[in-house]
């Protein structure tokens, strides 16, 4: 049980160290909220939760209600507040 544990926590350390390898913003991110932020997919809002973590001087973004349908939903930032 414990080394199924184990394993599990090491391969979701390497699966987040890839997302932070590609974007190093995430390096300012704890394992938690990353998750949630991959975890919410294409949804932005729960960005904003996090948004000053990741860029300095932004605290939130407003974005668009998005154009498409399911994974293909795209959104557009029409805000930035600092």
């Amino acid at each position: 049980m414990n080394r199924g544990l184990e394993l599990i926590q090491k391969e979701l350390r390497s699966f987040l160290e890839g997302k932070r390898g590609k974007f190093p913003r995430f390096f300012f991110l704890s394992n938690e909220d990353l998750l949630e932020i991959i975890g919410q997919g294409k949804d932005p809002t729960p960005i904003n939760k996090h948004i000053k973590k990741i860029f300095e001087g932004i605290n939130s973004i407003a974005t668009d209600g998005g154009v498409g349908k399911g994974i293909d939903k795209v959104y557009l930032i029409k805000k930035v507040m600092s």
